[in-house]
């Protein structure tokens, strides 16, 4: 599947806000998961806010110790008024691997379940982020370990429907993951993430409100104010 995007994928947003849609191949990034196909993106004043991070309702799978990103995307786009229907067919081609300076790639499936207890643990205790990530910086440095993104046989075709009230400025999402491959699929996440020096504060529909710090690492939250999930 080769990626598509249509010219100018601009959505207009109150506050002076839009929504818009990269290509990584196009707008290519200098970190290792610029190559990851982003989903709709903030923008204020033509600088993207997401960061780094990979915008609104991008699918991730876990196989195992593996994590798969979309790598590209098919898009297309509606609009009747106060309403913007933009459909994306992510390619999920795009493994995450961690290799060593050696360029070896790390295989061992003890040191994979080594890595989710110390992620869990970041995420669980707080005053233990600190030690945890210079160690982690530390162990990277010293052996030389990286993160490297690599094209891979396509696990399928994630189907993410945006529907987006420019007049409210709310996204509506809906899941169709009827085209991938689920056999040895331990995990499905639909990821939303933004840039932390523009949005440093949390609210849910349960009253939860969280600022600066106290938002921690990520966590799961299972309760969302609009959800469509196809299987």
């Amino acid at each position: 599947m080769t990626g598509h995007i249509p010219p100018r994928i601009r959505i207009e947003m109150p506050l002076g806000l839009c929504l818009h849609f990269k290509d990584p191949e196009i707008d290519q990034g200098d970190y290792p998961a610029s190559r990851i196909q982003k989903g709709l993106v903030l923008v204020h004043e033509n600088r993207d806010i997401s960061e780094e991070g990979i915008g609104f309702a991008v699918p991730v799978l876990k196989f195992g110790h593996e994590t798969i990103y979309p790598g590209n995307a098919f898009i297309t786009t509606e609009k009747d008024d106060d309403t913007s229907v933009v459909r994306i067919d992510y390619d999920m081609n795009l493994v995450g691997r961690m290799v060593m300076k050696s360029s070896k790639r790390i295989e061992n499936e003890a040191f994979y379940k080594i890595k989710e207890c110390f992620s869990w643990l970041h995420r669980k205790y707080p005053l233990l982020r600190g030690i945890i990530v210079q160690s982690s910086n530390s162990l990277r440095r010293n052996y030389g370990i990286e993160t490297r993104f690599e094209k891979i046989s396509s696990a399928g075709i994630a189907s993410i429907v945006n529907t987006v009230n420019t007049k409210k400025g709310i996204i509506n999402v809906g899941v169709d993951l009827s085209n991938m491959n689920k056999e040895g699929c331990t995990e499905v996440n639909i990821m939303n993430e933004l840039g932390a020096n523009h949005f440093d504060r949390y609210c849910d529909s349960n009253g939860l409100f969280l600022e600066g710090k106290a938002i921690g690492t990520w966590k799961r939250f299972l309760r969302m104010r609009h959800r469509s999930l196809i299987l």
